[in-house]
């Protein structure tokens, strides 16, 4: 999705991104990838809220943010368990230019990158985690 917000409640994103016998097969975001485009007008936002219980497990992808990417936006999760994502960068999420905020009750568990940020990566941006 470019310049666009994805809000979903109670969301179980699982399985992502692989073929059938479990190779990723997408380059970034195996669930979903976000690009907020500054060059265009109009906007502001740009990213990925889930709002209630929300489990992101076993999704993976060949490059960036096994389970979601967000470039220039930000991500915003509550009462989350992120699990056993995989990617080369952000084997869970990878964020450039924005911010993650976990509201309340986060589990980061047996998520693998094979390079940097075994659950998160994030370049240029914040995060801010509650519990």
């Amino acid at each position: 999705m470019v310049n666009g917000q994805i809000e979903m409640e109670n969301p179980t994103i699982r399985g992502n991104g692989k073929d059938g016998s479990g190779v990723p097969i997408t380059e970034n975001g195996g669930a979903m990838f976000v690009l907020r485009n500054a060059n265009e007008t109009g906007g502001d936002s740009a990213g990925f809220t889930a709002t209630g219980t929300s489990i992101i497990t076993s999704n993976a992808s060949k490059m960036s943010g096994g389970a979601i990417c967000v470039r220039n936006g930000n991500i915003t999760l509550a009462q989350s368990t992120i699990s056993s994502n995989n990617s080369k960068t952000g084997g869970a999420l990878y964020l450039k230019g924005g911010s993650l905020t976990t509201t309340t009750s986060a589990t980061v568990k047996d998520n693998y990158s094979v390079d940097n940020g075994g659950a998160f990566y994030v370049e240029d941006g914040s995060v801010q985690m509650h519990n």
